[in-house]
């Protein structure tokens, strides 16, 4: 009798692992395991991530100024016109925690090149000068409103937006475009703060690539980008160097080049995309822990400089 009650609570056992298996794998799509792992802390600390994985919360805004001209720029160009923007949408909490004094700095320094501050002084600082430097001693005053006289030709655009990419269980990427229109037509640049949002500190790039493996890596992304070349019949260069904006995803990393770095500026900026499976060599033993428990991603709907008031 003991040995059938036995038998009995090993095959419930089991029954109660695959529904669960596949309850997780229904869920989100798959098992969320990118790479085979024996870990079981690992895969301990995942369930404890989704359990308490709080949603984040975010502040919209929009600030921006005016300023023309006080006299022609010269004979042939009349008054010029200098517009500076700063749309946001601003963590507020993230994963149930409002102290968020790391993640501000670094949107702070990499948003607005300043190292100190806090996000209002950066805004209210950018906002405060005039972007032009056209010649010498020409003096700009602050208006309300855009002056129609000013023609497109004459103005200078220089929008900041700051912004979730996406999110998961254990990542928050936030996304920083700097827009700019000279006249001639609009040209962007773009950087990302990827958040770990289970122990509340930023990761750089070193912290999920390892440092050593750069020159391995960047043979693996010039044969994407030969790949590329050859299917989507493009004519990108190939690159001298690992970009310094990477973006995880759900199923692999975006390299992000610069408009110029692999193409002509006109192509805009490029993204490269990697799997995880083909990255495994070349990550953190940290961030693969991270990958592998990096369920529930979703992705945000994206600011641009045309957006009428952003709204959520």
């Amino acid at each position: 009798m003991l040995l059938i009650i036995i038998a009995l609570l090993v095959v419930v056992d089991i029954v109660a692992a695959f529904w669960y298996l596949a309850l997780r794998i229904e869920s989100s799509g798959q098992s969320g395991d990118i790479f085979v792992r024996a870990e079981t802390d690992v895969a301990a600390q995942a369930d404890t991530v989704i359990d308490s994985s709080l949603p984040d919360a975010f502040v919209v805004s929009r600030d921006e100024a005016f300023f023309v001209s006080q006299e022609a720029a010269g004979t042939e160009r009349g008054q010029l016109l200098s517009v500076k923007r700063v749309t946001r949408r601003w963590p507020r909490s993230i994963n149930g925690c409002d102290s968020l004094v790391n993640i501000e700095r670094e949107l702070v320094r990499i948003a607005f090149s300043r190292s100190y501050g806090t996000v209002t002084e950066a805004v209210n600082f950018f906002l405060s000068e005039p972007q032009f430097n056209y010649g010498n001693g020409l003096a700009f005053t602050r208006v309300v409103q855009v002056p129609a006289a000013v023609p497109a030709k004459n103005r200078n655009v220089r929008h900041v937006l700051i912004y979730p990419y996406s999110t998961s269980f254990q990542l928050l990427v936030m996304e920083i475009d700097h827009y700019g229109y000279s006249g001639d037509g609009w040209s962007k640049r773009s950087a990302y703060v990827v958040y770990d949002r289970v122990r509340q500190r930023v990761l750089d790039r070193d912290k999920m690539l390892v440092p050593e493996q750069e020159t391995a890596l960047l043979a693996v992304l010039n044969k994407k980008i030969a790949h590329i070349n050859q299917t989507q019949h493009l004519d990108l260069l190939s690159a001298s160097q690992v970009p310094v904006e990477v973006c995880p995803k759900r199923t692999g990393m975006v390299f992000e080049f610069q408009e110029g770095d692999i193409a002509p500026s006109s192509k805009g900026v490029i993204d490269v995309l990697i799997d995880y499976p083909t990255l495994k060599p070349y990550l953190t033993d940290a961030f693969r822990n991270i990958v592998n428990s990096n369920d529930g991603y979703w992705e945000y709907k994206a600011l641009r400089p045309d957006d009428a008031a952003p709204t959520e």
